[in-house]
């Protein structure tokens, strides 16, 4: 389940490297937004 800011995955089935790309990813669609309603 993916969802802004949040994730959810069964024990067993995620590894460190998952969970460091999805905070990657998070970070840069946070800085994506922000500055798209910065520039309303």
């Amino acid at each position: 389940f993916w969802a802004r800011g949040y994730y959810v995955s069964t024990i067993g089935n995620i590894t460190e490297d998952a969970i460091k790309k999805y905070i990657r990813e998070q970070a840069e669609e946070s800085r994506k937004e922000d500055s798209s309603s910065t520039a309303l």
